[in-house]
């Protein structure tokens, strides 16, 4: 509540820049989604957002731009897609589990399989 607050606040005098650290953390999913909504608004509106986050997913889906930082020195800077594109493998790792009328432990197999894709 305490933080829902604090942000109603800092958007009440519709300022053309908005700082904002760590906006949606200790919220629930309904409630960060409002923020996000009302971010998404402010930032088509023109306003400047600034903000700190240490959810990825809040910072691709709001930030046009990104500087991470690593203890206070800035390790990676662009945008969200250049980013990822940067620093992601292509590698995705898939877990299957497979139904098994016995548990794991009779067969003796652990009841998943790995694999991995490039």
């Amino acid at each position: 509540m305490k933080r829902r607050l604090t942000i109603a606040r800092a958007l009440v005098n519709e300022p053309d820049i908005v700082l904002l650290d760590e906006p949606t953390t200790g919220l629930d999913p309904q409630a960060r989604h409002l923020v996000w909504e009302r971010l998404f608004r402010l930032k088509q509106q023109g306003v400047t957002l600034v903000l700190t986050t240490h959810y990825m997913d809040e910072a691709e889906q709001l930030c046009d731009r990104l500087v991470v930082m690593d203890g206070g020195r800035i390790v990676a800077e662009g945008s969200p897609r250049d980013l990822i594109e940067r620093h992601s493998t292509r590698e995705v790792v898939e877990l299957r589990f497979v139904a098994s009328p016995r548990p794991a432990c009779w067969c003796g197999a652990a009841p998943w399989r790995a694999s991995s894709f490039t």
